[in-house]
């Protein structure tokens, strides 16, 4: 396993706000002190609590449309402002190419836009073939540029972690600041808002407070969803303890950016030969995420492969083990019962004993010591942990190419302590996705801004995405079906012949008490009767040994929860191919009011919550330990 390094320290700023600000608004001397606090806030973080960061200083980024009016005064400030204390950026997201733009905004000051579009550390136009010949009054041109609109603040918002609303309280137009700040409350990112003239800078958190205008002070507010954000999990501090990671979270990050190489145990071997009895031959192709993104995900993937092998192989070679133990035990007491009853006894047999026992208490002491460490090293919670994290990084295959770099959280909502204690995992997660510049991720052509396509999108969402889930899903639910009956199989004719042996016993012994066997098969017989005994008590330990790998393997739930993302897909995938067939028609007509681009980020997202809230159900479903001695 390859080493990966730690992320920096990065905060994204989505900007809205007014094109014509009232008099004395003061836009720019209002923004220079909150962009100071927020660097500060982030400051804090550094200083308090670096957790799984890298050295590197920290970077903040400034999103908008840099449009007329606040967008241009901010992204000026923000640049004019900067410090030692973090690196600062601005980047843009523009509906259409910049001419258009500036047609269709219109652009009043279109040299001051051109210039800092020029300093941007990355641009996103996410309409280039926009009309330009319709006039600002057709009515055509207003459905356009709406849509447009509307798409450029959704697609900001994908792109940033905290939203800055500057507004006077009218309530705008299409796409407009107040429309941009319920989009965000609505997805769960705080919203500092300024009102202007008067100057008042709150925090909102929820849509209630935002229509009761009962937003928190700034101040305090800032720090506390920054903290929230880049820090440490909010459970550890509101414990009372330093707002630093505990022991197991510790370990976790220093693993997973560790990168030591380790010999697999043969626990491993183990259940990877046992599973790959029922595994069809042939293999699914992976997924590859963007650079910045792929090394991580490499990582998360190997690390969970190894605890799924280190977990599932210790409680396979457990039971075995188990079955051992109890077949050493009954061979040392017919051993035992034949030697006592010989006339003379045989002391080579007590050697024998000696190593039965032995080999017996190996056994036992390995189970005992296995579970033991499996518990204490967590290994069933790091492999669901790494696959949520590896999950969340597929995400990351496909919603760049979809205009989106902020990955939707699950649906599920966290009624298990599993579920709240994973917040390491995501916080880890959106470390890594907050780092990486989209330019990079989606690299243009030399000199030009990244365009994202909506036909490119569907297609890969639609072949790669949908397409290689589905084909692993129904090879794991007809492995873990095929695995899950063969087990049930050989425990029905194990049971079956437990009866039959003990029958058989007693029969031997009923018609020997009754005398009426013929010596010829009476004696053989009573030599046969131990043996007898010894595969009567050894068939019903396999047996629960059997019913103890379908139950730990959780093979027949896991058949079952492949099936249902099978149907979850499949209905996905009709409404993939939907929208291919109505992108691919919009492309033999003049742009449509409704920009696809949109309708395949949404598609996407859909696709990121259900398999992020599958991994989340199946972390608390399965996580659990093994059953010590």
């Amino acid at each position: 396993m390859t080493a990966v390094n730690r992320p920096a320290i990065a905060l994204r700023l989505a900007f809205a706000g007014k094109r014509t600000l009232p008099p004395g608004a003061d836009l720019a001397g209002r923004l220079a002190p909150l962009f100071g606090t927020i660097e500060a806030a982030v400051a804090g973080v550094v200083a308090r609590d670096r957790g799984w960061y890298s050295e590197a200083r920290p970077r903040l980024t400034l999103i908008s449309g840099l449009a007329d009016g606040a967008d241009q005064i901010a992204a000026t400030a923000f640049l004019d402002g900067a410090t030692t204390v973090a690196d600062r950026a601005i980047a843009a997201i523009l509906p259409f190419d910049p001419d258009a733009y500036c047609f269709a905004s219109p652009m009043a000051d279109a040299e001051r836009f051109r210039a800092l579009l020029a300093r941007a550390a990355y641009v996103m136009e996410l309409d280039s073939d926009a009309r330009r010949d319709l006039p600002s009054e057709a009515e055509e041109g207003k459905r356009v540029r709406a849509a447009a609109f509307r798409a450029q603040a959704e697609v900001m918002l994908r792109h940033a972690d905290v939203l800055i609303a500057v507004d006077d309280g009218d309530g705008g137009e299409a796409g407009g600041t107040l429309e941009t700040t319920r989009r965000a409350l609505a997805i769960g990112m705080p919203v500092i808002r300024l009102v202007v003239p008067n100057g008042d800078v709150t925090v909102i958190r929820t849509l209630d407070e935002f229509e009761d205008c009962d937003g928190a002070p700034a101040g305090p507010a800032i720090a506390g969803f920054v903290a929230d954000l880049l820090a440490a999990p909010a459970s550890a501090r509101a414990a009372g303890r330093h707002a630093g990671l505990h022991d197991g979270q510790q370990a976790l990050v220093t693993e997973f950016f560790g990168g030591e190489e380790r010999r697999r145990l043969p626990r491993e071997h183990i259940w990877r030969w046992f599973e790959r009895r029922f595994r069809s031959r042939g293999t699914v192709e992976d997924d590859t995420a963007p650079e910045p993104i792929e090394a991580y995900r490499r990582r998360a993937n190997a690390l969970n492969e190894r605890y799924a092998g280190l977990y599932r192989g210790t409680f396979l070679l457990g039971y075995a083990l188990a079955v051992a133990a109890v077949c050493l035990a009954v061979l040392s007491i017919i051993v035992l019962l034949r030697n006592s009853s010989a006339h003379s006894p045989d002391y080579q047999a007590w050697w024998v004993l000696l190593g039965l026992g032995l080999a017996k208490l190996a056994a036992v002491i390995w189970i005992q010591r296995a579970a033991r460490t499996a518990n204490r090293e967590r290994w069933a919670e790091k492999a669901v942990d790494y696959r949520y994290l590896a999950e969340g990084l597929r995400t990351m295959a496909y919603l760049p190419a979809a205009a989106s770099f902020r990955p939707p959280p699950p649906l599920s909502a966290p009624f298990a302590t599993r579920v709240v204690e994973q917040s390491i995992v995501d916080r880890l997660f959106h470390a890594l996705v907050r780092q990486v510049n989209p330019a990079e991720a989606t690299p243009p052509a030399p000199g030009q801004p990244i365009r994202p396509r909506a036909a490119e999108a569907v297609a890969a969402i639609r072949s790669g995405w949908i397409g290689r889930q589905l084909a692993y899903h129904r090879r794991t639910a007809t492995a873990m079906a095929a695995m899950g009956g063969w087990l049930e199989r050989l425990g029905n004719v194990l049971s079956v012949a437990v009866i039959a042996v003990v029958c058989l016993d007693l029969l031997i012994l009923v018609l020997g008490g009754l005398h009426v066997l013929p010596d010829a098969i009476a004696e053989p017989s009573y030599k046969v009767a131990p043996w007898l005994l010894f595969v009567a008590a050894i068939l019903p330990a396999a047996v629960a040994s059997l019913n103890g790998v379908r139950f730990q393997s959780e093979c027949s739930r896991l058949a079952d929860r492949s099936e249902r993302m099978i149907s979850i897909l499949e209905g996905l995938d009709r409404r993939a191919a939907v929208l291919s067939a109505r992108v691919a028609v919009a492309g033999t007509r003049p742009p449509p009011p409704r920009l696809h681009i949109i309708d395949a980020l949404r598609l996407g997202e859909d696709i990121a919550r259900v398999a992020l809230d599958e991994v989340a159900e199946w972390s608390a479903l399965y996580a659990k330990e093994l059953v010590e001695p």
